[in-house]
């Protein structure tokens, strides 16, 4: 699948969010779950 340049940055943000909450032990606490669901189980919505 081919993502355009604001679609990388986009998914490189999640990505590095779902990282960082991993290796912290943290929760990711965001409106939209399922874009950072697909780095991270530990999501939850507000």
């Amino acid at each position: 699948m081919k993502y355009n340049r604001n679609q990388r940055m986009i998914l490189t943000g999640d990505a590095i969010i779902a990282a960082t909450a991993e290796e912290r032990g943290d929760k990711v606490v965001t409106r939209n779950k399922k874009d950072v669901s697909k780095f991270y189980s530990n999501v939850e919505t507000y």
